[in-house]
Order: C-alpha cells, then structure tokens, then sequence
C-alpha cells in the first residue's frame, strides 16, 4: 500500500526539514511472521523508528505455512511458496509483472471456520508483541498501523455462489428473516448491509457490512477484529498507535470507505494512499519534530 515509499520519505523531509532514508521492508502476499523476521533483521541498521502496516495476509501469507495446506490439512502445492526471501522477491516481481486475475488470487485462500480463525489471529498478536519487545528492548520506537480496508465488497467475486445469487435476488423483508434464521452467514450480512446503504443508511449498514468480514469464510484482508488486535497491542507494550483505517473511515461517506479510496479490497488508490502517507506523517512529525522551547 506504501509502495516506493518516496512520497513520504518527501514529506517527511519538508516537515521535518531533515535528511530523512526510507527502508522498505514489505513483501507481497506476506502475513505477521515475515514481518515480525523483517523487523528483527531491521534493528541490526539502528534505525530511528520502526513503522509496522500488516494484517491483510494473515490466511493467504506466502511465508505461514499453516497457509499452505488443504482443509484436510494435507500440504497444498498450489500455494507452496518456501520460505526464502529470494523466491518471495520472485514472487513480488511476477505479480507486478504478470498481473494475476482476480479469481486467481481468491484462490489463493482457503475457506476457514470461526474456530479455523482463532489459531491465526492468536499468531498475529503474537508477532506484533514480539515487534514490540524486540524494538523496545533496542530502545527503538516502533509505531503499529491499524490496516485501512474496503467495506462495500465482501470478496474479489462476491457474486459466484448461489447462495449469493439468491440473497442477491430477495427483498429486503426475506433477508432479514433469513438472517434471523442464519445469523452466521457472511453473504447475508453483506447483502442485507447492502441494501441499507443503498438505500442512503450507512449508520445502519455499517454493522452489517462489518460482521460480513468477520464472518468470511475466506478471510482476504483486515477487518475489526485485526484492528482491535493491532490497538490492543499498541496499548499493552506501549508501542504507538497510528490509526489508519481510521482516518480512510473518517474520509468516507458514513465512516465505511470503498471504492472512493481503494483499488480492491485492500489495496489503496491514489485517494486512499494519500491518507496513509498523511497520517504516517502526522504521526512521525508529532514524535520527532523539534520541540520548540518558549520564549
């Protein structure tokens, strides 16, 4: 979502009015664990700051291999990528160059239960304390981003099982029976939300379309239990928090941004990556800037 990092190394150095030197550390497609090897490898440059946007790739992550097994936790070729850095570069380089379809990265994530969840957001917290400790035992600030995502689609292609066709088809009275009847049904959810905010409502839909992707079986970015998990953290080590997603909401008409903001369900467009960039910024600037002393 970063990308060159340029744009904020840039206004970082007017803000600042500094030398300042960015090193960007991210892969694609990588979950916590990779980010949490980067980081640990990072300190040894004794950096300033250390800056941590993960949480989308928590069940698709190319380096996890809980990732790269079947529902019958066989391994998975399809999704076997090992873990060496030189491969995951290889790998970064062919998605920019080949351009992989959609369907094609949604089947990069298998379906998984709530109970299926729980081991993978328990191994995030772990990695971002790890983070914490590690950086503060360096004498290193470290600030935890909150991931920005897009509410108003529940997956790369929403609309292929029947029971998306259907709640597609219904009217809004139906699926709020059906939901009464199947509160655990992400596709409900979503269609339901929806048609709420659709109908201009988004203090209504906003609930909905959020337990849309906590209840996805295929979970491809973050959502509010990875934020809470990141503010949590940030909280109980001390690390700072620089609430991302956060100001995209705020942007957003009714605090739940889309398409306005974002490429696809993760991913930032121009729009979208200028509020990150800003509130990087506002957050470095607030810590490193100098004080200035009154007169």
């Amino acid at each position: 979502n970063l990308g060159s990092a340029e744009d904020l190394r840039d206004l970082l150095i007017k803000r600042l009015r500094r030398p300042v030197e960015i090193l960007n550390f991210g892969f694609g497609a990588c979950g916590s664990e990779r980010v949490c090897l980067s980081v640990l490898e990072s300190l040894d440059y004794e950096p300033d700051v250390i800056v941590v946007y993960a949480g989308h790739n928590e069940f698709i992550s190319v380096s996890n291999p809980a990732t790269r097994v079947d529902k019958h936790g066989r391994p998975d070729r399809r999704r076997a990528l090992p873990d060496v850095r030189l491969l995951q570069f290889m790998a970064k380089a062919a998605f920019t160059v080949f351009k992989p379809s959609r369907s094609a990265l949604e089947g990069m994530s298998r379906s998984y239960d709530e109970t299926e969840k729980r081991p993978f957001y328990d191994a995030f917290r772990s990695n971002l304390v790890k983070i914490a400790d590690a950086a503060r035992g360096r004498k290193t600030p470290v600030f935890l981003c909150t991931v920005a995502y897009d509410t108003q689609i529940l997956r790369l292609q929403p609309w292929q099982s029947p029971e998306a066709k259907r709640a597609a088809a219904a009217p809004i009275e139906d699926l709020r029976a059906a939901l009464l009847l199947r509160p655990d049904s992400a596709v409900l959810e979503f269609e339901y939300g929806r048609r709420l905010a659709d109908a201009g409502d988004m203090a209504a839909a906003a609930p909905h379309l959020e337990r849309a992707l906590l209840l996805d079986p295929r979970p491809i970015r973050g959502n509010t239990t990875i934020n809470s998990i990141i503010r949590d953290v940030a909280s109980t080590t001390g690390a700072s928090l620089v609430d991302v997603h956060g100001a995209v909401a705020a942007a957003a008409p009714g605090g739940m941004p889309g398409s306005d903001y974002f490429e696809d369900h993760c991913h930032l467009n121009e729009h979208g990556r200028a509020i990150l960039i800003q509130t990087m910024a506002d957050a470095l600037v607030c810590r490193f800037a100098p004080k200035v002393e009154p007169q």
